[in-house]
């Protein structure tokens, strides 16, 4: 277990044993126990956790081999989008994206993979509803992004990318009004059974509790942030290095 993969797996203990009762206990950390609902950890992925738990016990390999719907997930999703806006790239792409080092070493117990499988997931399937004007394939797409959205809540922006698009780029009301009236009930619908059982949301518990940084300190972590981003993830764009090393198009499958 490396990082905050400790952290989740006491959340996910917790539902193994109750799992009417996701933030109903203490966890020890910064050195004090706190109430787990102090710590940011949204519920969805915490859920897989801990039926894994229930169905297989605490051992670190299998739980996170029991990761693998997720990984497919993020693998199929990629090749949808590939071979709809980059037909040309095709598994050569598709194998730099996914061995990139921004996904395979973050690919543990903790939040972001399972959530970037998620969105790219719902974004496959909401185009693939406005392609075909399909309502069920919205629905399923409004479901993920969901379920997305309450694995890490930063990828709410994600329901506003799906709106842009259907509203202005393929011009499917129905189809959008769906899907995100899907995302936004399973999203909002869960905050507010927390509110039912805790007394407050877990989303506005944080979002309360969260010092408002500098103007300058954001822009100066945004700027880092796209730079780290960028460095891990941009594939070499000239077509030719100074060394003279050819850079080709890559092949398709």
């Amino acid at each position: 277990m490396t990082i905050d993969d400790t952290a989740f797996l006491y959340y996910a203990r917790q539902i193994a044993s109750n799992p009417g009762d996701p933030y109903g206990f203490e966890i020890f950390w910064y050195d004090v126990p706190i109430p787990a609902m102090d710590l940011l950890a949204p519920a969805g992925l915490l859920y897989w956790h801990g039926a894994g738990i229930a169905l297989f016990g605490e051992d670190p390999l299998v739980l996170k081999l029991w990761l693998f719907p997720y990984a497919l997930l993020l693998v199929w999703s990629m090749r949808r989008l590939i071979d709809r806006f980059v037909p040309s790239g095709g598994v050569a792409l598709l194998l730099v994206l996914a061995l990139a080092p921004a996904i395979v070493p973050a690919f543990n117990l903790m939040l972001d993979i399972p959530a970037l499988a998620l969105a790219l997931g719902a974004v496959a399937l909401f185009i693939a509803a406005c392609d075909g004007n399909r309502l069920s394939t919205a629905v399923l797409a409004g479901a993920l992004a969901g379920l997305a959205m309450q694995t890490k809540y930063n990828v709410v922006a994600e329901v506003s990318a799906l709106g842009a698009y259907g509203l202005f780029a393929a011009r499917r009301m129905r189809v959008t009004a769906v899907s995100t009236g899907v995302a936004a009930a399973l999203f909002i619908g869960w905050e507010f059974w927390l509110f039912s059982r805790y007394g407050e949301s877990h989303l506005v518990h944080h979002y309360l509790a969260a010092p408002e940084p500098a103007w300058s300190d954001s822009v100066a972590d945004w700027a880092i942030g796209w730079v780290a981003l960028l460095g891990a993830l941009a594939i070499p764009a000239p077509r030719r290095f100074p060394s003279g090393l050819a850079i080709t198009s890559l092949p398709g499958p």
